[in-house]
């Protein structure tokens, strides 16, 4: 997927993702909540596991939120069908 692509599909700038690689600025936290959620989609995540990862998030303090104490942690390996 292009940077473009993967912009557009998180609703946000193509210069935005290229700052995030950079590291010149952090993603806001419901953008990366999204990006999680859609991440643990494409891997087919059962819907146990999606669910109990839902219930981890508390819509009110997700603006309040720093990326680094993000409340989702994905292991790739433990969940990749």
């Amino acid at each position: 997927m292009s940077t473009r692509d993967f912009a557009k599909l998180f609703g946000v700038t193509h210069a935005a993702v290229l700052k995030w690689e950079k590291e010149e600025s952090k993603m806001n936290p419901s953008t990366e909540i999204y990006l999680r959620l859609y991440l643990l989609n494409f891997l087919k995540v059962s819907d146990k596991e999606f669910r109990k990862i839902y219930l981890k998030i508390k819509p009110k303090n997700l603006a309040a939120l720093q990326s680094e104490n993000s409340p989702l942690e994905i292991d790739a390996d433990k969940i990749a069908c």
